[in-house]
This record gives C-alpha cells, sequence and structure tokens, in this order.
C-alpha cells in the first residue's frame, strides 16, 4: 500500500515520465542498494530487536528514524532546521526513554515475583492471592 500511495504522490509531483527513467549503471545500483541492502538490513535487525526485548523496543526505536533523518539532513545536505522540528525532536526523545523506563521497571518488577519450585523444577509468579486457585 505504501508503494501504490507513493506511487500516486510522485506522479502527481512530478508528471514527466522522462525524470524517472533510470540513465546510468550508478542510479540503478543505488536504487538496488537501497531497496535490497537497506530494506533487509532493517527488517533483520528489527527482527532481532523483537527476538531480544520483545516487541515494544523496536516500534518505539521507529519515531527515532525520523530525528537521526533530520539530523543527518542538516550535517549532509544541509537542509534548515525549524524550531518546530527542534521541539518535535526532543519530544520524541523524552517520549522514547518514558515509555522504555516503564518498560524497564516493568521487566525488573516481573523478575521478582518469579519463583522457582524446586520440589518440581517449574518457575511460577507470586500471586497475591492468600488461597491457591488450584489445588494440588
Amino acid at each position: 500500500m505504501a508503494t501504490l500511495q507513493s506511487l500516486a504522490v510522485t506522479l502527481f509531483l512530478e508528471p514527466d515520465l522522462n525524470a524517472w527513467k533510470i540513465i546510468s549503471l550508478f542510479q540503478f545500483g543505488c536504487i538496488l542498494y537501497s531497496g535490497v541492502i537497506g530494506s533487509g538490513v532493517a527488517l533483520y535487525l528489527q527482527a532481532w530487536c523483537i527476538s531480544k526485548r520483545g516487541p515494544l523496543f523496536s516500534a518505539m526505536f521507529n519515531p527515532l528514524l525520523t530525528l537521526i533523518v533530520t539530523i543527518l539532513a542538516t550535517l549532509w545536505l544541509h537542509e534548515e532546521i525549524y524550531i518546530g522540528s527542534l521541539i518535535g525532536a526532543i519530544g520524541v526523545i523524552i517520549g522514547l526513554y518514558i515509555v522504555l523506563w516503564g518498560k524497564a521497571k516493568d521487566v525488573v518488577d516481573l523478575q521478582e515475583k518469579i519463583v522457582d519450585n524446586e520440589s518440581c523444577g517449574k518457575t511460577y509468579l507470586k500471586s497475591g492471592l492468600k488461597d491457591p486457585l488450584l489445588p494440588n
């Protein structure tokens, strides 16, 4: 769907089809590299992050990519950065670390509730209940 949306927007913004022709092998290599290597590496890193820490961490770093692109565009492409972009970037960073801090606190709280039952070799979570839910 994103490809179709991008196609519609680009055809609207640049209706001249001659501008979209690939003229050199270098252009083709850049397109191939960004499509295959860029997407492949991004998907691999997301899958690795999800397998290590869960889907929350992967999802939380997506807004950080916008911030990284803004910084790199300012440094390398000499684009102007506006105060609204700066405030938004600071908000993204603060929100990211608040969520990550809360998630880390949940993990620590959960680890404190884990009880190893050595008699049967199983691991359970402590419960606040005084009576067991299931009889032995």
